[in-house]
């Protein structure tokens, strides 16, 4: 069974692409596939923060001490 990647695998991922990519003996037929790779772990992290994004909940004290559960709000909208 294929092991589910996490966020901080594919942001390391993409971390490692650009180092690669930044290197001067890189050609740019390497330059070009990395790019392809980087552009790939960045739709997966993107996605994978838009999913979480809908999941989160704030959660808000009260004034008679208790606590709430709010849906969480982009700051975008």
């Amino acid at each position: 069974m294929a092991k589910k990647k996490s966020f901080e695998e594919a942001l390391n991922k993409l971390e490692n692409i650009t180092n690669e990519m930044e290197n001067k003996e890189t050609s740019l037929s390497q330059a070009f596939n990395l790019y392809k790779k980087g552009v790939e772990e960045a739709i997966f992290c993107s996605q994978f923060l838009e999913n979480l994004e809908k999941d989160v909940k704030i959660l808000e004290k009260k004034l008679d001490e208790t606590f709430k559960l709010s849906k969480f709000e982009s700051l975008e909208e």
